[in-house]
């Protein structure tokens, strides 16, 4: 089992949850098992479910952790931001409820934390994905990040990013984008207030049946709120 490695800072990790009632309990059993051996606190953030995960949380409770919910749902950036500024730790992360980057990560992105960055942000280096339309598509998305706000970041959209308490206030206590651009906002406003950021390699497990991702609709989408992002600041 993992150590955390933040033994004299107190993490939070928030996790926003939106009908991941297939998935929920196998990450549930994997959090207790982690926090049976470093705990922490943790929220999740039930983002107007239509399915059991509301049921599936309050019913599987084995260890402490916090639900928050509400209805209608209001989208990924939106029930990020509403953890994050009910969170108290230190050190505060928000990740995907399907665990697909690893919270093994956590010790060396509160690494690097300690050396003085605000903010540390997964960049998934490989996955099983074959698809070819959706890594053209990222391609696409990160060339528009560079042209449109000047992020030269190779990752904006990994569900795994670090922050330290005054950066994580700094950022999500003026966030507009309630959908998923709120990871570009929060990387241009990064930029914008000269917090230090650092971009971590991680290896990515990818489960291609239950993604929600639209390609060719959801970078239109994604392409018209970047020009939003900069016109907001």
């Amino acid at each position: 089992m993992v150590n955390l490695g933040v033994s004299e800072n107190k993490i939070s990790i928030v996790i926003p949850l939106f009908n991941e009632e297939k998935r929920i309990s196998s990450s549930l059993e994997h959090l207790r098992k982690l926090y049976s051996q470093n705990p922490f606190e943790l929220i999740f953030v039930d983002d107007g479910s239509s399915d059991g995960t509301l049921d599936i949380l309050e019913r599987d409770k084995e260890f402490p952790y916090r639900v928050i919910s509400y209805s209608p749902n209001r989208g990924k950036g939106f029930a990020v931001r509403t953890g994050i500024l009910q969170s108290s730790g230190d050190i505060v992360l928000f990740m995907d409820g399907d665990l697909a980057i690893s919270p093994e990560y956590i010790p060396e992105f509160a690494a690097k934390l300690k050396q003085g960055y605000d903010m540390v942000i997964a960049s998934k280096i490989s996955s099983d994905s074959k698809n070819l339309i959706r890594k053209f598509a990222s391609s696409l998305f990160n060339l528009l990040t560079r042209s449109v706000l000047d992020l030269t970041y190779k990752d904006t959209q990994g569900g795994f990013k670090m922050f330290s308490n005054s950066a994580a206030r700094t950022l999500f206590l003026p966030l507009k984008e309630t959908g998923f651009a709120f990871d570009v906002e929060l990387l241009h406003r990064a930029r914008l207030e000269g917090l230090k950021v650092f971009e971590f390699p991680v290896e990515w497990r990818e489960d291609v049946r239950n993604s929600r991702v639209r390609v060719f609709k959801d970078s239109l989408i994604m392409f018209f709120k970047i020009l939003r992002i900069r016109g907001y600041h």
